[in-house]
């Protein structure tokens, strides 16, 4: 029996979001696996939030680069028996403890290269895995010249969205005809960023939907007749099917499951973004999938972007290179047998 540790990142929920997808294909592939899930931060969350079996490596989100957390991998990973496989998640620091502590294959699974953060230099860092599957589109991460181990770019992997829009509205109490706009700010939405969007999307719908509209915000905070607060959802999925439109954090990887599925979806910038959201986000655009629009805007320039989002008519999603959880548990389990 092969034994794999994966390990996922937090900050917030899309990496444990397609991480759970890779497990679950890995499952699939060979039934007989021993798989051992860790996380930490906001992926913990997602996955406690999910009924998942797993262990917490009890890093917050904002300490998981620094030498706490380093340690935290060690212990975990040296505390289980022997993997015959590694999967990490962004986990930067599994990298060099299994190339020289375990001496076992490692896939590092991103999204992004150190380049793209304004530290170049780091890149060549990445050279301890064995391999890299970057899980995004090629066109938004050019290949930095010091990465020497294969790279595989898989494209985004997303969840299915497969329920219909009319169940949607009825298991979460919303009326089959009031235009509903959905605002998701992904799993970490007491953040700066998160809240100035907040703020803003809030701002263009009062000022500018008709009554009887709404607005649900998938966060905490005090609504009105317009705007109504949820919380933080365990299955926003269900909103997302059910929203006219849906509004996000152009941050996460929440967009590209959107636009994958044809959901009609505006894409709030702030002005932290690396390069490569830039770049993923302008190949989205090119794509006519998605409007995009910044958080310092006018109110009445979201409400704009709103409008063209439901009016569009937005092309097939299917042209661009999409990620597939079964090849990528499939380029992963090909290591046992390496």
């Amino acid at each position: 029996m092969a034994r794999v540790a994966f390990i996922t990142r937090g900050h917030g929920f899309g990496h444990a979001a397609r991480d759970l997808l890779v497990v679950e294909a890995m499952r699939r592939a060979d039934p007989g696996l021993d798989l051992h899930l860790a996380a930490s931060g906001t992926g913990a969350e997602y996955y406690r939030r999910r009924g998942v079996a797993f262990t917490d490596l009890g890093i917050p989100d904002e300490r998981d680069t620094g030498e706490a957390a380093g340690r935290a991998v060690f212990a975990h990973l040296t505390g289980l028996p022997r993997p015959d496989l590694v999967v990490v998640d962004e986990v930067m620091w599994a990298l060099p403890i299994c190339r020289r502590v375990l001496r076992t294959p490692c896939v590092l699974l991103t999204d992004w290269f150190y380049g793209e953060i304004g530290l170049p230099a780091l890149d060549r860092t990445m050279n301890q895995a064995t391999e890299i599957v970057v899980t995004d589109f090629p066109d938004a991460h050019p290949l930095p010249p010091d990465i020497t181990v294969p790279v595989t770019f898989s494209g985004p992997i997303v969840a299915p969205l497969d329920l219909p829009r009319a169940d949607a509205r009825a298991a979460l109490g919303l009326d089959a005809a009031a235009f509903t706009g959905v605002l998701t700010l992904g799993g970490m939405p007491d953040r700066p960023d998160a809240r100035a969007i907040a703020d803003l999307v809030a701002a263009a719908w009062r000022a500018h939907a008709a009554p009887g509209d709404r607005l649900v915000v998938l966060a905490d905070g005090d609504g009105d007749d317009r705007v109504t607060y949820a919380g933080v959802s365990d299955e926003p999925e269900r909103w997302f099917r059910a929203a006219d439109v849906v509004l996000a954090d152009a941050a996460g990887f929440t967009v590209c499951e959107l636009t994958r599925h044809g959901v009609p979806t505006v894409a709030v910038r702030t002005g932290r973004l690396s390069a490569g959201v830039h770049a993923r986000l302008g190949v989205l655009e090119r794509a006519g999938l998605v409007s995009t629009l910044d958080a310092g805007d006018s109110p009445a320039a979201l409400w704009a972007g709103v409008t063209a989002a439901v009016r569009a008519e937005p092309p097939a999603a299917g042209a661009l290179a999409w990620g597939d959880a079964d090849a990528v548990a499939a380029r992963c389990l090909r290591l046992l047998q390496a």
